[in-house]
């Protein structure tokens, strides 16, 4: 099924709001930027009446009634209803058990014409343990994930077309040109991290005028108070890193470690460092997709072994240049090309068969003539 080569009408639908973690940012970066190309209409419900306690207790009950009798844990999002048909519903959402505030989605099925979901993380061994959501994807015509090897056993379990679509980032928002702002923080450290390398580069901070960057709370578990703001915060910081650390979950083994058994996505934060122009350091997830799209030499540094050898590795990095200066406009010149949110739209709507709208045609001639601008500058 697909639509006919015009404008159409698209409606987004995703749970940001109601669950607004630090997790959710790129879920709701790709709904801003769809509903800026297409003037598409949003439906991103509150969190319902329930407290967070009564919610976190439902939610634990239902997950033992899900294992047992194949449910669905209880949508979290306050109940809306679609009241007209829409061309393309868009389903967003950081992970398969978002597929949940659909029951509180009247109408979704009956009024909207083709159906399209991005799950971001869905590892490809939980999908056993998670047939009530899939069941809820068979509703849909196109599926996509970020994770590669999920899209081939969804598109078996499924019989839909599965893709992989990697994340991306608003590359205009996050491009450090024209005002380049003063690189002042040394190293950036958000999210994932090696506890070895973040001991050791506390340590030379603490010695030393060297500026380290870190999160000192648990960000996955902090609710951000302005999706609009929050962006904006994590920008400017990374557009004034010299350094952005980047560690793969293998290496990180924080808790994605054991959930991934062993697969490889690209994580999200990849993006965001080179679209800002920081340099990255650390480990490169070791997957084909990787190497496709950061394919441009030192995309991610890899760090030395040995963490007490990490002041010298960085020294000799700022003694190059030259080759800092090629590394920080590979990034955002790539980004503005290939990564930005536009990108991945214009995918799934060549995918579904839909016009490419002026919008979106208008938003890509700016990305390229910005990515020309930076390849003018002299170095």
């Amino acid at each position: 099924m697909r639509v006919s080569q015009m404008s159409i009408k698209a409606l987004v639908y995703s749970d940001y709001a109601a669950h607004p973690k630090v997790y959710n940012s790129a879920v709701y970066e790709f709904c801003k930027v769809i509903c800026e190309i297409e003037e598409a209409q949003l439906i991103a419900p509150p969190t319902n009446n329930k407290s967070a306690s009564k919610n976190s207790l439902t939610e634990k009950f239902f997950h033992k009634i899900q294992r047992n009798f194949k449910a669905t844990r209880p949508p979290r999002t306050s109940k809306a209803e679609l009241t007209s048909n829409c061309d393309l519903f868009i389903f967003v959402a950081a992970n398969i058990d978002s597929l949940a505030e659909l029951n509180n989605l009247s109408g979704w099925r009956a009024r909207s014409g083709i159906k399209v979901a991005y799950i971001i993380e869905i590892w490809s061994h939980m999908l056993k343990d998670k047939k009530p959501y899939v069941e809820i994807l068979s509703n849909f015509d196109f599926i996509y994930t970020l994770h590669a090897n999920t899209a081939n056993d969804l598109h078996k379990m499924t019989g839909i077309p599965c893709a992989f679509l990697p994340t991306a980032v608003d590359a205009l928002e996050a491009s450090p040109y024209p005002n380049t702002p003063a690189r002042t923080i040394d190293v950036l450290s958000i999210g994932r991290r090696s506890e070895t390398v973040h001991k050791e580069l506390l340590q030379i901070s603490r010695k030393t005028s060297f500026f380290y960057d870190y999160d000192s709370v648990n960000i996955s578990n902090t609710s951000v108070y302005d999706w609009s703001e929050h962006r904006f915060l994590t920008f400017s910081k990374i557009k004034r890193a010299k350094y952005f650390v980047c560690f793969d979950h293998m290496l990180a083994r924080g808790h994605k470690f054991s959930e991934s058994r062993g697969d490889q996505v690209i994580p999200s934060r990849l993006f965001e460092g080179a679209a800002c122009g920081a340099i990255m350091i650390g480990s490169a997830p070791q997957c084909p997709e990787f190497e496709r799209i950061f394919h441009w030499p030192d995309a991610v540094i890899a760090l030395p072994s040995d963490p007490k050898e990490i002041l010298d590795f960085l020294t000799c990095l700022n003694a190059d240049h030259e080759r800092i200066a090629k590394l920080q406009t590979a990034g955002v010149v790539e980004s503005l090309r290939s990564n930005d949110w536009s990108h991945r739209w214009s995918k799934i709507l060549n995918d579904v068969g839909a016009e490419q709208p002026a919008r979106l045609l208008t938003r890509l001639s700016r990305l390229e003539a910005h990515a020309s601008m930076i390849l003018s500058l002299p170095v």
